[in-house]
This record gives C-alpha cells, sequence and structure tokens, in this order.
C-alpha cells in the first residue's frame, strides 16, 4: 500500500443528502493530491452518479458468501482516502458506491470488480459531488480527519475513520470491527501469514534488496522499512532490505530520499524498483536515472539483477497477499 499523505482543503458549501439522519451539508471539500509518493494525480471524472447502487456485502475471498458485514446500515457508503483503503472495504464485503482515486480516474491495484464504483478524482472532488451521492457513512483514513476535523465529516454523513497506524494489522483490523467483519479479516490476516511464510522458505536465507523509487524530476528514494506494502511484505518474508532501517539519515515513513550521487548506496544483492507508469514524467525521469554513469556501476546492474514492479499494483491486503505469492519468481536467485 503506497500511502500518500492527500491535503485537503476546505471551503464554504451547503446542500442536502438523503438517508442516514439527513442532516444538512454545510461543507464542501477539494482533495488535494501533494505527496510526492503519488506523485501527482490524473483528471478525473467529475460527474458524480447520483444513481450508484448502495451498499452490498461482497462475496469474495474476504467476505463469506451471502453473508453481510453490515452493509444494510451502512448504506451508501463512500470511501475518502488512498486505493489501499478502498481495496481493504471491498474485500471485507462492502461495496461503496463512490472513492477518491490516487490516479484519478481509474483505481490501481485492485484486482476485484470497481467498474460499480464512481472514481472521483482527488484534485477535482467537491461539494456538488459528494452531495450528489447522497452517502450514509463516508469511511475516511485518518490524515484527511486531520485535515478536514471529524465534525465536518460528520455533518455530510456517519463517519468510520481508518487510523494511521504504523501496525498496518491494526489499521486492517479496526476497519473490519468497524464495518462488522472481524472474522473475514482474521480470515485474510491468516491467508496474508501463510503467503509470507510460504515465500519465506522459498527464497535464499541472504538475499538482500535494494529498493529505489525514481518520482518524477529525477528525485530518488530508497524504501528501508515498512509499514508501506511492498516493503514490509518482503520484510515478513525475510527479505533483507539495503539499506534498511535506520542506516540512512532522513527516514520518515520508511523512506529516504537522497541525491543522485548517492546511488552507491543501492548496493544489495537485487534491484527493485517501485515505479508507476500512471504518474506523468516518471516514466521519463526513470529512464534518465538509469542512463547515469553511476547507475551502471552498481553491482545488481551489472548483473542483469534488477526488477521493476508497479508500487500501485498491490493495494490493501490483498495485494500483500498477491504480493507474497509472486515472491519466490519475482526475485533472481
Amino acid at each position: 500500500m503506497t500511502r500518500c499523505e492527500v491535503p485537503v482543503k476546505l471551503t464554504g458549501g451547503r446542500g442536502e443528502r438523503r438517508g442516514g439522519r439527513g442532516r444538512a451539508v454545510l461543507v464542501a471539500l477539494v482533495l488535494l493530491a501533494g505527496a510526492s509518493a503519488c506523485g501527482g494525480g490524473g483528471d478525473g471524472d467529475e460527474g458524480a452518479t447520483a444513481d450508484a447502487p448502495s451498499s452490498e456485502a461482497g462475496t469474495g475471498s474476504g467476505a463469506e458468501p451471502g453473508v453481510a458485514s453490515q452493509a444494510d446500515e451502512l448504506g451508501r457508503v463512500v470511501v475518502l482516502g488512498e486505493d489501499f483503503l478502498l481495496a481493504d472495504v471491498l474485500a471485507l464485503g462492502v461495496q461503496p458506491v463512490a472513492a477518491t482515486s490516487t490516479l484519478g480516474d481509474t483505481f490501481s491495484g485492485i484486482e476485484r470488480d470497481t467498474s460499480g464504483i464512481e472514481p472521483l478524482d482527488q484534485l477535482q472532488l467537491n461539494a456538488e459531488q459528494l452531495a450528489a451521492l447522497r452517502p450514509d457513512t463516508l469511511i475516511v483514513g485518518q490524515y484527511v480527519v486531520d485535515e478536514v476535523g471529524i465534525e465536518l465529516l460528520e455533518s455530510v454523513a456517519d463517519t468510520i475513520v481508518v487510523p494511521n497506524d504504523s501496525d498496518w494489522r491494526a489499521a486492517f483490523t479496526t476497519l473490519a470491527e468497524e464495518v462488522g467483519a472481524t472474522e473475514a479479516a482474521e480470515g485474510l490476516l491468516a491467508d496474508y501469514d501463510e503467503a509470507v511464510a510460504r515465500a519465506d522458505e522459498a527464497l535464499p536465507d541472504d538475499v538482500s534488496v535494494s529498493m529505489p523509487t525514481v518520482y518524477s524530476g529525477e528525485n530518488l528514494a530508497v524504501w528501508t522499512d515498512g509499514p508501506v506494502n511492498i516493503p514490509s511484505t518482503f520484510l515478513d518474508a525475510g527479505v533483507t532490505l539495503d539499506p534498511g532501517a535506520g542506516e540512512l539519515d532522513g527516514e520518515q515513513g520508511g523512506r529516504v530520499y537522497i541525491s543522485l550521487e548517492r546511488i552507491g548506496e543501492l548496493d544489495g544483492d537485487v534491484i527493485v524498483m517501485l515505479q508507476t507508469e500512471g504518474v506523468e514524467g516518471e516514466d521519463a525521469a526513470l529512464d534518465a536515472v538509469q542512463g547515469n554513469e553511476l547507475w551502471q556501476t552498481l553491482p545488481a546492474v551489472r548483473e542483469d539483477r534488477v526488477v521493476v514492479i508497479d508500487r500501485l499494483g498491490y493495494a490493501g491486503v490483498e495485494g500483500r497477499i498477491r504480493l507474497a505469492g509472486e515472491l519466490p519468481d519475482l526475485l533472481p536467485t
């Protein structure tokens, strides 16, 4: 789960929502994508679908067939957060009518059917869209609450807040408790534990991985620790990150930005690059860095042991399970 802090700007506004407590909507929201982890957002579809279906229980691996988590009580659900939050909501058997999208007009890294969910562009979301969706329940990341304020969100609809927790399992469990899907969550976490255990057994004991991302503008970051989904899944599977936690100054959220002159820090046995084609300018920046003379001197580059994976391709707990299953084939031995 590549988590991006999403600044939220408030302006005035007024509207009405149908259902729930029937309170007036007293707020307009404009969600501005700003984190370098996302790199930017695309142009979203500004036309909200007022007639989207009510939330209903799913029947995938995370939800027992025919068993509603609390979908009837939740009513019409809108998710405000990145795609990993939507992925976890779906895995727990709740089908939202709309959700903000990391890339604006499409959801990333989710292998469930999202065709009936309105993608809301974080750059364009406004009061009219939100009111037109007539939400009964908002499922919101804590970082959004920190910017907006819980009182404001609760004036729109009943609000479930998912904490910003360095322990992603705890945050997922909290979400499951709020939507009445604790049993489904326990099953998914058990599936994850089994997947990382199998990967750990299949991988060499001494493999080390350097994990960079080249963002637009040739900004280079190194992932040294969790809780972000890809590095933490590698660590859970017994892979050593090199450099690792605490080895570089300036680490925040498991990531450290370094200058191009410090490319030599990436001296692991394998380089796993976390990139995405969905962010404008990132492919060009990656090409420029890979053409750098210092890059060519790295042991993993000389030995053709560089792997590029989609950093937005493994959303939520189900994405983690999928990634753990791919690790034995992903890492060259």
